[in-house]
């Protein structure tokens, strides 16, 4: 089976991604770490997401933030 193309924006985009970033955990972590292992090409993507979602975090209100988080999807 092949996977799925993923992009920045697309893992940027994913509730769950976005809550491993904001609230990161021992388990969440393990789980990106685990997947960093078996997807080495798929490194700067990871990287570049949770710079995105940590930085549109630190910089948009609260209230504004599902707003941006639909324009980029």
């Amino acid at each position: 089976m092949k996977r799925k193309k993923i992009t920045v924006e697309s893992l940027a985009a994913d509730e769950r991604f976005q809550n491993d970033c904001l609230r990161p955990n021992a388990d969440n972590i393990q789980i990106w770490e685990k997947w960093q292992k078996e997807y080495p090409d798929s490194e700067e993507i990871l990287a570049k997401a949770q710079e995105l979602v940590l930085h549109l975090h630190s910089t948009i209100a609260d209230g504004e933030v599902d707003n941006e988080w639909q324009k980029l999807a």
